[in-house]
């Protein structure tokens, strides 16, 4: 078999339309509009209730919307069964035979297909390959791990090409580390083969590791789309700084030509953002400063609440002046701890100008 990567064929793209679906009056998807290129990893992100898991079984075909338009390339599937698809879904569960062996749960889609049993055998072998099971047929899946039933029921996802790859959350079962290992492989996965690749999940992080691009959505409506990267540096609104990555946000001072926090103007490396109506502090970016320091940055006096130890960092609670709670993350090198103030001493924290980002409430 020759992948679509290796043969520089592109993936299936998918275009939307005007989505909707409503449950009574509690409106699900809210109008769509979504175009995702073939071969792309898109990722649906947001909060339990969002409406992500409803947009996949719309595109997977067991929830049909109450209107608009779904394409892949340039088939009209809006109702087109789900078996006609030629989707491959990889569920949070992963929903595998518990009485059929490795090898004859990977099989399965192919004998739906009728294939005969030198090509079943030959795309079984591949598959397990593929996601590093070799050797693992004939194993029982009670006698597999979480991560190699995860594997197993990738395997099966794409054993038969299909057209279009659904993930909905399939590491959230798994823990933390076997979980940041399995997506760097469902990444390679998705490097290999070139499939149009569309994956749920409520976990920022795990989206920010995947993703070609982004989808954020809430209450039934896209909230954003774009790269990793722009998603986390240059969020559209407040909901988006705050649902991705960690952030406190701080209301700015209204009906200011020029952004002010209690009076003090805010420094930002342009004027582009003059219109916001909060900035945004992220833990990362914020540390502490002296007085000397004050030309490039945005200072925000206050009191160091607390001081935890994570290991790779070290985390710092500041209550600020006003009662509003910030923090910002130190490295635990010898140097920095040995400098770190004590509990319940006055401190002040600073944002440079570079990195200072104002978003306003809604998107424009």
């Amino acid at each position: 078999m020759t992948s679509d990567k290796q043969t520089g064929k592109a993936g299936v793209p998918i275009t939307i339309r005007q989505l909707v679906k409503t449950y009574g009056s509690y409106r699900a998807l809210d109008a769509l509009d979504l175009d995702i290129a073939g071969g792309e990893f898109l990722t649906l992100l947001g909060p339990s209730g969002s409406g992500k898991s409803t947009l996949l079984m719309a595109i997977a075909g067991f929830i049909r919307p109450d209107s608009g338009l779904l394409q892949f390339g340039a088939t009209d599937v809006t109702r087109l069964e789900p078996h006609k698809r030629n989707i491959g879904v990889v569920f949070q569960n992963y929903a595998l035979f518990p009485h059929m062996t490795v090898a004859q749960n990977v099989a399965y889609p192919l004998k739906l297909r009728n294939a005969d049993k030198a090509r079943i055998d030959e795309r079984v072998r591949w598959a397990l390959a593929l996601v590093k099971l070799d050797g693992f047929g004939d194993r029982s899946i009670h006698q597999l791990s979480g991560g190699q039933r995860q594997r197993v029921a990738l395997a099966r996802a794409v054993v038969f090409e299909p057209s279009v790859l659904l993930m909905d959350e399939p590491l959230s079962a798994l823990d933390k580390k076997l979980r940041e290992h399995m997506q760097i492989e469902i990444r390679r996965l998705h490097e290999t083969l070139g499939v149009t690749t569309i994956y749920v999940t409520h976990d920022q992080r795990e989206a920010l590791t995947m993703s070609d691009r982004i989808a954020v959505i809430n209450h039934g409506r896209f909230a954003q789309i774009g790269a990793p990267k722009a998603l986390y540096e240059k969020p559209a609104s407040r909901f988006v700084a705050e649902f991705i990555g960690d952030a406190t946000l701080l209301p700015l001072d209204a009906g200011q030509k020029r952004p002010t926090f209690r009076g003090r103007a805010v420094k930002t490396k342009d004027a582009s953002q003059d219109n916001g109506s909060y900035i945004v502090l992220r833990p990362e970016k914020i540390r502490l400063v002296g007085k000397d320091e004050d030309a490039g940055w945005n200072c925000f006096a206050g009191t160091l609440d607390d001081i935890v130890y994570q290991g790779e960092s070290v985390l710092l609670s500041v209550r600020l002046e006003g009662g509003e709670t910030l923090f910002l993350r130190q490295p635990t090198d010898q140097q920095s701890l040995a400098a770190l103030p004590e509990r319940n001493q006055p401190v002040e924290v600073g944002l440079h100008a570079n990195d200072t980002l104002i978003v306003p409430e809604e998107a424009a």
